[in-house]
């Protein structure tokens, strides 16, 4: 664990100015945590931090006025890019991520991963905010700051805001682990889908509704998702020449999964019958 009072617990000194720092995590498990610095990021009247988290299990926190990741109090000017890995981020008097207290100028972009932001006091993500186009990280934040992307359609993944949850930019694939937290709701509308990749658990703390499509691949635990949510069964239809997963809402013939043609491919006869003894034969 990296730990700071003034400066970064991972990042820049106290009044670091006039320099770039480049902060890269790709896997591991990191833990930072400052004061009136960022856990990662810019220490305290610090500037120019660029920070890349591509994986790994990261947490890092402010216990005063620096941003959980980002600047630290009055840093202006710190870029945030996340592209996968499972962060967790707090701030106290300052963004879990983005600009510290009293700061300024912070982006951060925000496309893989699955990705806790919280403040006590102000903004879960503060600064100029974005997704990428086809992003699919799992967001959940107290507040956010920049709600251009939101207006102009722009942001793509499963976002919350406090405890309500959506899916921007539809279909989405999850493709990490994730969790909808405890009195949350996740909103899928009708028309939406949601895909749950191979490997991939999402588990259910909350409640999951609004019509639309998932599609499981991996694993949902926890809560049971709400009859409205159109999804894959355990169990098979069939006809004469087809079989396929039906949906789980009760009479829906719109939605099914996994349709395909049957194939019953060469048996090979082991022991032929007779009239006293059965046959044996192998197959497909």
């Amino acid at each position: 664990m990296a730990t700071s009072g003034s400066g970064a617990g991972i990042g820049s000194g106290h009044l670091a100015i006039g320099r770039t720092y480049t902060i890269i995590i790709s896997g591991g498990d990191v833990t930072a945590t400052s004061a009136r610095g960022a856990g990662i990021g810019s220490g305290n009247s610090g500037n120019g931090a660029a920070i890349t988290i591509n994986g790994g299990k990261v947490k890092a926190s402010s216990s005063g006025t620096g941003a959980g990741i980002g600047g630290g109090r009055v840093g202006v000017g710190v870029t945030i890019t996340i592209n996968g890995g499972d962060v967790t981020a707090a701030g106290f008097d300052s963004a879990g991520i983005g600009n510290g207290s009293g700061g300024s100028g912070s982006n951060v972009a925000i496309s893989g991963g699955t990705v806790v932001a919280t403040s006590s006091i102000i903004y879960g993500i503060d600064g100029d905010f974005s997704t990428g186009t086809n992003g699919n990280a799992f967001i959940v934040a107290s507040i956010i700051s920049d709600q251009n992307g939101k207006k102009d359609n722009s942001w793509s993944g499963i976002i919350f805001e406090g405890n309500d949850g959506k899916l921007y930019n539809s279909p989405i694939t999850l493709s990490t682990d994730a969790e909808v937290p405890a009195g949350a709701k996740l909103t899928i509308e009708e028309g939406q889908t949601l895909t749950i990749d191979e490997g991939v658990t999402l588990t259910n703390n909350g409640t999951i509704s609004g019509g639309g499509t998932i599609i499981n691949n991996g694993t949902i635990k926890g809560n049971p998702i709400d009859e409205t949510i159109h999804g894959t069964t355990q169990e098979w239809a069939s006809n004469e020449s087809e079989h396929w997963h039906p949906c789980a809402v009760t009479d829906c013939a719109e939605h099914i999964f996994g349709k395909a043609t049957h194939s019953f491919g060469d048996w090979t006869t082991d022991t032929l019958a007779t009239p006293t003894t059965p046959g044996a034969s192998t197959g497909p």
